[in-house]
């Protein structure tokens, strides 16, 4: 009985210590990256086929906090740039809302002076608050965060 026990107690602590697995990551691609006097204001990298949105929440000014969203591969973030281009000339006067995994992004348009700027704004549900909003980008900077220039 003693050596039963004593099997069964070296087996279990065997499997205690085996837990720990170390997980190789992946190096980002930076695909774009727009700075406002050196500070990030948004970038996106791609992670395997998961494109990654960082950007400076700019609803509180005196606060610098960054958020992200995920695209989950190549083709849904090739559709979000086609989508915002093609809207481009002639804006919605609605914002368009696009359901992620994660929750819910809202492409945002606004003109002035003639000229056409889009921006982001996510939230993780369809009725709650929204979580972030991005600087505004003109098409010169739209397409240089897209990797497009």
């Amino acid at each position: 009985m003693k050596k039963i026990f004593t099997i069964l107690l070296c087996c279990i602590s065997f499997s205690v210590f085996a837990q720990l697995e170390v997980v190789q990551t992946e190096k980002p691609i930076q695909i774009g990256k727009i700075s406002n006097l050196g500070q990030l204001s948004i970038e996106c990298e791609k992670y395997g086929e998961r494109y990654v949105f960082t950007y400076q929440d700019v609803k509180f000014q005196q606060i610098i906090n960054y958020k992200t969203f995920t695209l989950n591969n190549e083709q849904t973030f090739n559709e979000l740039y086609n989508l915002i281009v093609k809207n481009w000339d002639n804006p919605p006067k609605e914002d368009i809302m696009i359901k992620l995994e994660e929750g819910y992004l809202w492409v945002k348009f606004a003109r002035a002076l003639g000229t056409t700027n889009v921006g982001f704004a996510h939230s993780v549900d369809e009725n709650a608050d929204v979580i972030g909003i991005s600087t505004w980008l003109t098409k010169r900077r739209l397409d240089k965060l897209f990797g497009k220039d």
